[in-house]
């Protein structure tokens, strides 16, 4: 494991899946570094199969499977359940969540606009008024990641437009307040999906790069512990945290708002694609937990054991059964989003790390991916 923490802090390559003892890596290569890439692993002793020998193609294959997917069940003039949407068309979305449930105290803020001028929005669902828990959700903080705003996306139905239905009644906006962030960073969100750049992951901001390469990872750029473990000086690496702890408007966004929210949320989530996995704090480094760490675990415990009852008799590709795992023994990763959480005193503290097999899910599992984190999220809010 050494030696690809200290391949990956180079820069060099595209880590989708970092790995742990017991589990694979997953990274992605150039053709042009390919031999020099198998040498270096073979001189470690460190063995390997092929996921995708192409993930040019990959990605294409993914692509006509999108083109050729016609949504099923369309919630509202801007969204379809089971596609992948625009920024404008999820704001769109949660703007008419805002007028249609007004009634429940629901509405959006503009909190700020970004590198390339896109606007930042929230949705805030403030029902169940300022004696009850505040729950925050933050999503799409990596571009590449579309199943995270698509899920996230589909919570918000859930809360909203099937109030008081199902089993049990879901009434959940009445015991909590949300406070949510759909497309975390909309910048590269967009870039993503322009065709060309299908595993952009960072934000679009300008960097001083000699070398002309934009962004920055916003998952290494919050202020707390900034710069310890997990990233790379290099400009244009994947893992780039910055100049300095929170200096991009989207990280600043979140610690700024974070003390307008009227409570300290009881829980957070930031919704992440893909490994399987449910990850608790600290990540910054090994060893390190919150002073709750054994009910950090009880409660992701519970809840990954409905996640994984939900499709229990469903198989193929992208299928398998989630954990919960301390995000540092996954991989030390400094200057993440559920760190600055914990830091700030929210008691649960969670980053999903949703179902793959890479991060360029195709359209068909996002109904399922949707249910089964629903019944994850379900489960905490019955238990907290």
């Amino acid at each position: 494991m050494k030696a690809l923490r200290e391949i990956e802090n180079r820069g060099e390559h595209d880590f989708w899946r970092s790995g742990k003892v017991g589990s694979q890596a997953d990274i992605m290569v150039h053709a042009n570094q390919k031999e020099a890439f198998e040498a270096e692993l073979a001189s470690h002793g460190i063995t390997y199969t092929v996921l995708f020998p192409s993930v040019h193609e990959h990605f294409e294959e993914n692509r006509k499977i999108r083109e050729a997917h016609v949504g099923s069940n369309k919630w509202s003039p801007y969204i379809t359940i089971d596609e992948y949407h625009s920024t404008d068309e999820i704001h769109a979305y949660i703007e008419q969540m805002a007028t249609t449930y007004a009634s429940f105290n629901v509405r959006t803020i503009d909190l700020d606009v970004t590198y390339e001028g896109r606007v930042i929005k929230s949705l805030i669902i403030e029902n169940a008024g300022p004696t009850k828990p505040n729950i925050l959700i933050d999503a799409g903080i990596h571009a590449r990641e579309w199943l995270s705003p698509a899920v996230c996306t589909y919570w918000i139905n859930q809360l909203l437009e099937n109030y008081g239905t199902g089993p049990g009644q879901n009434t959940y906006i009445d015991d909590y307040n949300f406070y949510i962030l759909p497309v975390f960073n909309p910048d590269g969100y967009e870039f993503s999906q322009d065709g060309t750049h299908r595993d952009w992951r960072k934000n679009r901001a300008d960097t001083g790069s000699v070398s002309g390469c934009y962004g920055v990872d916003l998952n290494r750029n919050f202020d707390y512990h900034w710069h310890d473990s997990g990233v790379s000086d290099v400009h244009c690496s994947y893992v780039y945290p910055g100049s300095s702890g929170g200096d991009q408007i989207e990280t600043n966004i979140m610690e700024t708002r974070f003390a307008n929210i009227p409570a300290t949320p009881i829980l957070s989530i930031s919704l992440h694609a893909y490994d399987w996995n449910f990850l608790y704090p600290f990540g910054y480094a090994t060893g390190h937990y919150p002073s709750i760490v054994s009910e950090l675990i009880a409660l992701c415990n519970g809840a990954v054991a409905d996640l994984n009852a939900e499709h229990a008799d469903e198989s193929g590709v992208g299928v398998r059964d989630f954990g919960c795992i301390n995000a540092a023994d996954l991989y030390p990763a400094a200057g993440a989003s559920d760190d600055w959480y914990a830091s700030q005193g929210v008691r649960y503290v969670y980053t999903p790390e949703m179902r793959g097999p890479s991060f360029d899910v195709p359209p068909t599992q996002i109904v399922p991916a949707s249910e089964e984190m629903w019944a994850a999220l379900k489960y905490m809010m019955d238990t907290m």
